[in-house]
Order: structure tokens, then C-alpha cells, then sequence
């Protein structure tokens, strides 16, 4: 990990296993409020990603983030949607929740991504079940 002024924390794929560097992550993802936490009934506190609007009009909706190992192989999509979200804040978490869901956004969202670059290859796969929200 390495301190940049103009991007603040960068956190290598090499420091992904070290504890303080996932903390760090998570307090980043925090304070950007890409993650919200959430008191759940059963689960106690839980980080969602807030995707309202996004996959049907006027909804509340957000996507749980599976619990943190800090250095297990269940880290992965923790490091995934960090990744997305430092390649493009506005769209990576929703490029994230798509393709854990396996759904795809409505098509007005689709094409905002589209006009803007943020629609990667990966998500295709998704428009041949055809968009939500139509």
C-alpha cells in the first residue's frame, strides 16, 4: 500500500491479503458511501451497496456484501467491487451488483452506461436474457 496524493490510499492486488489493508478498504468504501451499513434482523450489522433505481423504477435497493475474512478466497468479491469502484466510482458498483445478481439493469441504465464507456464485455452476457425494467 502506498500513499498517493491525488488518489489517496492505492492498495495493490499483492496487499489484498493483509488485515490493515482491507480495513483501509473498507473505511474508503465507507466514507465514498459505496457501502452502507445496514442493522439486519437475523445477521447483525451487514454492508449493502445502495442500487436504488437501477434495476427497477422507484425502488429501495441494495445488495449485501458477503462478510470480510481478511485473507481468505471469500474476499474476492469484496476486492471485486473495490476494484470496479477505483476503475469508475459512479458505475463500478453497479457493474458489481449486476453481475452478482446476474441481472441486468433497466435498459436506461444500460444505455447511460453505454454513452459513458462503463458497459464492459462481461456484462453482454446479461442483455441476451433480456433487460429489466422495460
Amino acid at each position: 500500500m502506498r500513499y498517493d496524493p491525488d488518489e489517496l490510499w492505492v492498495i495493490e492486488p499483492e496487499d489484498y491479503a493483509a488485515e490493515a489493508y482491507a480495513e483501509t478498504a473498507l473505511v474508503v468504501l465507507l466514507a465514498a458511501e459505496v457501502l452502507s451499513p445496514v442493522n439486519g434482523r437475523d445477521a447483525g450489522l451487514c454492508l449493502m451497496v445502495r442500487c436504488n433505481d437501477t434495476f427497477a423504477w422507484g425502488t429501495a435497493d441494495v445488495e449485501r456484501v458477503p462478510p470480510i475474512g481478511f485473507g481468505d478466497d471469500l474476499d474476492e468479491p469484496f476486492w471485486d467491487l473495490w476494484r470496479r469502484w477505483k476503475e469508475d466510482p459512479t458505475w463500478g458498483p453497479v457493474q458489481w451488483v449486476a453481475l452478482r445478481r446476474q441481472q441486468c439493469p433497466m435498459r436506461q441504465v444500460v444505455e447511460k452506461m453505454r454513452l459513458v464507456g462503463a458497459w464492459p464485455a462481461e456484462l453482454e452476457a446479461l442483455l441476451e436474457g433480456g433487460e429489466d425494467g422495460e
